[in-house]
């Protein structure tokens, strides 16, 4: 078990290791082939080892990760390579010699294969386009659940939680104990564009601890997730659009908001990374943010967006 418990730990770098192996095994194929004089060009070289490097993330990684993700990762893939036949004069001469035999033509072979590229690649840019533009219905990978349920337990900052029994500790009354009814009492009206109940202003002189908190996390918020989750809490935010899907809409019915406060921890500290296998294929490109904050300062998020929104974790509907 304790074997097991250590390689477990070292799961996030398997991806890494693994890209890392490939790259080897190529490099020692090629260094053979070149003692036996039978060198691989570098354009070869370059080739094998993007479309490796592309078939490696569509079809190794498990779950499949987001299309936004995976091109941003097939980006940086094209640029290292270019860089590596690029990175001295020899190298890039090397590499441009079969693209320039090619298009001089100049034999019977590049000749026919200048023939065929021309034919060839018109046709696979119209294909391409055409697929890409027809509707489609898919199912998904597996069946999925919007809200997966998270663990019973699970593991933050170093430290295990149970699920179930884990509470806000800056959700208090005046006397600073837990108190669900005194703070809901204080969220702003549900559904009412952020409309404040009569002495519930985090920003007033006088706001008591639970408002306190509401304002530092009001203001972590806005530091750390208003790009991505927006202003008022709706997923609009400017950042949010270059990813698929997009951050979870704060304003909308069902959402993480409305599920028990450990769940929304458990989320919210471990990110996209936590999902379960059911909350795939559309996962979330959200970062852990036990990297980020502590957990204070996500326990103040937290409770900001509860209050902003109205939207109040499962147990208000218990005792309502």
């Amino acid at each position: 078990m304790r074997t097991f418990r250590f390689i477990e730990g070292f799961m996030p770098l398997q991806f890494l290791l693994e890209l890392v192996g490939i790259v080897l095994l190529f490099t020692g194929v090629a260094a053979l082939l070149e003692r036996v004089s039978c060198p691989i060009n570098r354009f070869f070289k370059a080739v094998l080892v993007f479309v490796t490097f592309v078939l490696y993330l569509t079809y190794r990684v498990y779950p499949p990760m987001p299309f936004s993700i995976l091109a941003t990762y097939i980006t940086v893939g094209l640029l290292a390579v270019l860089l590596w036949a690029s990175s001295s004069d020899a190298y890039w001469q090397e590499f441009k010699q079969p693209i320039l035999a090619v298009v001089d033509a100049e034999t019977l072979h590049t000749r026919v294969l200048r023939s065929v590229l021309v034919i060839l690649i018109p046709c696979l840019a119209g294909w391409v386009t055409w697929h890409s533009m027809l509707t489609k219905i898919e199912e998904p990978v597996e069946l999925r659940t919007v809200i997966p349920a998270p663990p019973n337990t699970f593991t933050a900052f170093g430290k295990r939680f149970v699920t179930h029994e884990v509470q806000n500790p800056f959700r208090v009354n005046e006397h600073g104990k837990y108190d669900q009814r005194f703070t809901d009492a204080l969220s702003v009206e549900e559904g009412g564009a952020g409309l404040m109940k009569p002495s519930a202003n985090p920003w007033a002189s006088n706001a008591t601890a639970y408002l306190m908190s509401v304002r530092e996390g009001g203001a972590l918020y806005f530091q750390n997730c208003a790009f991505c989750h927006g202003a008022n809490l709706s997923g609009r935010g400017h950042e949010n659009f270059a990813f698929n899907p997009y951050a979870t809409n704060f304003v909308q019915l069902r959402t993480i908001l409305y599920v028990e406060e450990g769940h929304e921890f458990w989320r919210t500290a471990g990110g996209g990374t936590v999902l379960p296998t059911e909350g795939f294929p559309w996962a979330s490109v959200m970062p852990p943010m036990e990297e980020h904050l502590t957990a204070d300062e996500i326990w103040k998020i937290l409770l900001f967006k509860s209050w902003f929104t109205g939207g109040d974790p499962a147990w208000v509907y218990e005792w309502r």
